[in-house]
């Protein structure tokens, strides 16, 4: 017998290639050549379509594909308040060759959530899809994984138990939003922890 509620027996985590008008639309944007409501046109387009091409392959389960975010962690990460995500080199891969180095977080103030950060874009995809939309949350290590203590203001939180509680009412509340808004299936991604392999 086939579940019909979660856990599914299969998933995915959520980001699918950028089809290429979505790609191009996104360089427009960042040109000036489009508008924001341009930009969210041809993204709900493409949304409309991954979703259409996870229910035709039979999942359970669906996702906007990440398709409106830079990457996946970045869009959610940047729009908390108090932090900022900096260039520059990464603490955790200082004196390495590697190819790939991830963007610093930086928190530099104490943490607020402005409110809703997912919520538009799970209602979209719970709109158009006819099964069990998802929407995937960055872990919340993200946020100090890479600096440690040191990407953490003193100034803000001279106590670092003051910060993981203000990280985990961010979280919270987040859901809550989510969960208000008929979302049934939030996946915390991590692949953080990959790096302890």
């Amino acid at each position: 017998m086939v579940s019909a509620k979660p856990f599914f027996r299969a998933d995915h985590v959520g980001s699918l290639l950028r089809p290429p008008e979505l790609l191009s639309a996104r360089e427009r944007f960042t040109k000036g050549e489009i508008d924001a409501a341009d930009l969210r046109a041809v993204e709900d387009a493409a949304i409309s379509d991954a979703v259409a091409l996870q229910e035709e392959t039979g999942l359970q389960i669906v996702t906007d594909g990440e398709l409106r975010r830079e990457n996946w962690w970045i869009d959610f990460i940047s729009r908390l308040e108090g932090l900022r995500i900096e260039e520059g080199q990464n603490p955790s891969f200082a004196g390495t060759q590697a190819r790939y180095v991830p963007k610093n977080v930086v928190t530099r103030e104490k943490l607020h959530w402005p409110g809703p950060i997912l919520r538009r874009d799970f209602t979209f995809v719970a709109d158009v899809a006819s099964t069990t939309a998802k929407i995937t949350l960055p872990s919340p290590s993200r946020i100090h994984f890479h600096g440690g203590r040191n990407v953490v203001s003193r100034d803000a939180y001279p106590d670092i138990d003051a910060f993981f509680e203000d990280v985990a009412s961010v979280y919270r509340r987040e859901i809550a939003a989510l969960e208000e808004a008929g979302c049934r299936y939030i996946q915390i991604d991590d692949p953080i922890l990959a790096y302890f392999v």
